[in-house]
């Protein structure tokens, strides 16, 4: 007869042998094999630098004025088919952080945490490592140690202990090591070298991190990537007398910290339909883009199916906590936990600011006369827009309210007897003859004055 029990990785066996137990064990802990496959195999090689990227941003708003700005920071990526290599002079990492946060796998409770940072699950570093290759170095210098670790992924396996070991330099000097850390990551996997050898996928790269990185970089961090720097890429919303975005802020507290949130939305040009959608940010950074889906509440409840009758449509949410473990974002930081009660919350006021501007936009689209549509399209399009970013946020939302405003039109009302169209063949010589007896010139006209000939004497 055996009794089982488990704790944490160790399942314990007791053996009941002729009245005495004997204790057993059995080792239950996973594989490294197997755990670096699962950390990594969810996040595509695209997100796992900006993983990185984030925990350089998050130096940098740790050691610096953040509200002031990032003028003194600079990021730079290298790539190629042999290794990736990212140095940043964003303040580095302390000794502290190496040995009890930077590198265990899961951030511990007790952990140091920075205000309005990204970070949140402890897991990022490790996770987008593993990703790319097998061998990887870190750098890192504060001002007052400079460390290094080396780690070949082949060899770390073998070892049954689940330590990283490093190198604190005695020699020490402010001449020798710049501050910051330093990331280089060799031994590339077959797909990641495919990756970084095409000029497709550093483009990708470029666009998709001027978007994502749009609020730093407009605050003056420099992000570069094969020596080009990338500049933000920002959206624009209609702001004007005639026009004016809806808002509404509220907050909750979770956890004991305050989380804020902000909804704006109205209408952008009409020629990009596929920059329409919801955008939302967390702690400033680009979670979502352009999100059409039933996770930002189309084609929930009254809310429809995304048509291109909504193309002006932008609407943007932006989270913000001290805490970053309250906000809605999911653990690579790609998407939203629709889940979380905060995010819960927004959507609700995120389907009811759409419903406002998608009534405008759906008058618009009813216009019967295609010039009066026309003039209208023509009048938005000259209206003043701003850019929208976490930065600008402010003045964004002043003179804003929970209503949106549209003065620049008074849209004719639907026909409730709207005309049709009538379509039939006949023979060419018939038709002519009918139009010399009726005096005109076109087969539009004769269908038109027959019919009204036929109304006038039989229905009348």
């Amino acid at each position: 007869m055996k009794l089982f029990e488990k704790y944490g990785k160790i399942i314990t066996i007791y053996s009941i042998k002729e009245g005495r137990f004997i204790l057993n064990k059995i080792n239950a802990s996973p594989s490294k094999g197997f755990f670096i496959s699962m950390i990594s195999r969810d996040i595509n090689v695209n997100d796992a630098i900006l993983e990185l990227v984030d925990n350089s941003v998050d130096s940098a708003i740790k050691h610096s004025n953040s509200h002031i700005g990032f003028n003194d920071y600079r990021i730079k990526i290298t790539i190629s088919g042999n290794m990736f290599v990212i140095d940043d002079n964003c303040g580095g990492m302390s000794l502290n952080t190496a040995i009890n946060q930077a590198f265990t796998f899961g951030r511990q409770e007790d952990a140091e945490r920075i205000d309005f940072s990204t970070g949140v699950f402890g897991i990022g570093m490790k996770r987008a490592l593993f990703k790319m290759g097998r061998k990887f170095r870190i750098s890192s210098c504060d001002g007052k140690h400079y460390f290094e670790i080396d780690i070949d992924v082949d060899d770390w396996e073998k070892d049954e202990k689940w330590n990283f070991e490093f190198r604190v330099v005695e020699d020490y000097s402010k001449e020798k090591h710049l501050i910051g850390t330093k990331i280089e990551i060799t031994n590339l996997y077959e797909g990641i070298k495919t990756d970084f050898e095409s000029y497709a996928f550093l483009s990708e790269l470029e666009s998709k991190y001027k978007a994502y990185l749009a609020s730093y970089l407009e605050k003056g961090l420099q992000v570069m990537i094969n020596g080009i720097k990338i500049m933000p890429s920002l959206n624009s919303l209609i702001k004007d007398e005639n026009c004016k975005p809806v808002f509404e802020e509220f907050s909750r507290v979770m956890n004991g910290t305050e989380v804020k949130v902000g909804i704006v939305a109205g209408m952008s040009d009409k020629g990009f339909p596929d920059d329409a959608g919801w955008y939302i940010y967390c702690n400033n950074r680009l979670i979502v883009v352009a999100d059409k889906s039933n996770k930002t509440g189309w084609e929930e409840d009254n809310t429809p199916k995304f048509h291109p009758t909504y193309a002006r449509f932008r609407g943007f949410v932006f989270f913000e906590s001290k805490d970053a473990r309250n906000l809605p974002w999911n653990t690579t930081k790609t998407g939203i936990d629709t889940s979380s009660p905060i995010y819960i919350a927004a959507k609700k006021r995120m389907k009811t600011a759409f419903a406002k501007v998608s009534d405008v936009l759906k008058k618009i689209k009813n216009i019967e006369s295609e010039q009066k549509r026309e003039e209208v399209e023509e009048i938005i399009d000259s209206m003043e827009k701003c850019q929208v970013s976490v930065s600008n946020y402010k003045e964004i939302t002043t003179g804003l309210s929970s209503e949106f405003v549209t003065k620049f039109t008074e849209f004719p009302k639907k026909s409730t007897n709207p005309e049709v169209n009538i379509s039939y063949k006949r023979i060419r010589s018939d038709v002519t003859k009918v139009m010399s007896v009726l005096g005109v010139e076109s087969y539009r006209s004769v269908g038109e004055l027959t019919f009204q000939y036929f109304f006038d004497r039989e229905c009348n």
